[in-house]
């Protein structure tokens, strides 16, 4: 997209970025929602950055590349927003050529190809680890250890391995990449929280004012495990009085809606803007996260950043479970019996948990995004041959 004219002029000491991509507009993806907030608060430091990406064409800082789908997982793709990127050489080397730094966010051809061009130009490379292997292989119901252990190799020999640094989100992200062989350097830095996810008085809806409101953000696929949610609201003593509300989309919806049926109140299933997102983790009652699958959870950093409280799975896959309290907010993974209970206790403990508020608050201002842009801009600059550490 065209950087804004009210951004600051690059400076002699400016880098020159390009974000390689494969879905870019409209997508909900958080690895695209991250990504462009990167940019975003990048150029307002006077860095230029380029997108090399699919989607509409806005010249110079974002060249579109033709898209194209998988088959078997075209309607998947297609109604998630995030198409593939054919590399075109012809559109992509005019960019590698001007830029400071390559950096790669999906590990797929467009990635690839864009490594090694870069190698072949001389540029450094970076590459941040945003998606598991388990979110692509168990989408496609393959859970077997050694085929999620031979996906990882593949990974690391065509991106990881291959660039000059690793970005992972998370220690736990990191530390999953090097039991599966990392030997590029790497560093930890958050996707982080804008300021805008703050607490805030919001009024809710009359029909929700005597609700015990339950909230979860995400992609409605099965790795996000929102059926264990819904099971354990039907299995809750106050199932009555519990309201879900899903913000999300993706193929299960109307799985969801289906088994949501059951309940005395059904799920609000809906599809918005992350800045349309602030209202309802402000007026939630409680945040959970059932995701067997999670490198870092973007929507528990915003919740806990609004004051929202977090109850997560304690999957050994997913990392919000590092983000909560104590043992009070973590259920058995997929289990929902467990979460039941855990509902059922916050539930009768109204003050206990709004007395968590301020507790999960604090935890969130570790992950301001402003300090995630400084670490990226370091390694950015040590990458470039400034002196800066990277850290």
């Amino acid at each position: 997209m065209p950087a804004p004219s009210n951004l600051p002029a690059p400076s002699e000491n400016s880098l020159k970025i390009a974000m390689v991509m494969d879905a870019y507009d409209d997508s909900r993806n958080g690895v695209v929602i991250s990504t462009r907030r990167f940019a975003h608060f990048l150029r307002e430091r006077g860095h230029e950055v380029y997108f090399l990406t699919t989607g509409k064409s806005e010249p110079p800082y974002k060249i579109s590349l033709p898209p194209f789908y998988v088959p078997f997982v075209r309607k998947t793709m297609q109604r998630l927003k995030t198409p593939m990127a054919w590399p075109v050489a012809e559109q992509m080397l005019p960019v590698l050529e001007t830029v400071d730094i390559v950096h790669v966010h999906f590990p797929f051809w467009l990635g690839r190809t864009a490594i090694n061009y870069a190698r072949r130009l001389g540029k450094p490379t970076v590459a941040t680890f945003h998606i598991q292997a388990e979110n692509m292989l168990f989408n496609a119901h393959i859970h077997a250890q050694w085929a999620i252990s031979l996906f990882y190799r593949i990974l690391l020999k065509k991106i990881y391995n291959a660039v000059d640094l690793v970005v992972c989100p998370t220690p736990f992200s990191q530390q999953e990449l090097l039991h599966y062989g990392l030997t590029s350097p790497s560093v930890v830095i958050s996707n982080g929280t804008p300021p805008e996810y703050r607490p805030m008085e919001v009024d809710r809806p009359d029909k929700w004012r005597d609700h015990f409101l339950l909230l979860t953000v995400g992609r409605l696929a099965e790795e996000k495990m929102h059926r264990t949610i819904i099971e354990a609201i039907a299995r809750s003593r106050y199932a009555a009085r519990i309201q879900l509300v899903i913000l999300g989309e993706g193929p299960l919806r109307e799985t969801l809606e289906e088994a949501g049926a059951a309940l005395p109140n059904p799920p609000l299933i809906e599809v918005l803007p992350p800045e349309a997102l602030i209202p309802y983790y402000n007026m939630a009652d409680l945040y959970v996260h059932a995701a067997e699958i999670e490198i870092e959870g973007m929507s528990a950093l915003e919740a806990i950043s609004c004051g929202l409280p977090l109850l997560a799975s304690d999957s050994p896959r997913s990392n919000p479970r590092f983000l909560t309290l104590d043992e009070r907010f973590r259920f058995a993974n997929g289990d929902a019996a467990h979460l039941s209970e855990r509902l059922d206790y916050w539930i009768e403990r109204p003050e206990a948990l709004r007395a968590q508020r301020q507790k999960y608050l604090r935890l969130s201002r570790q992950y301001s995004i402003d300090r995630s842009v400084e670490q990226l801009e370091r390694a950015y600059r040590q990458l470039a041959g400034a002196a800066a550490p990277v850290g």
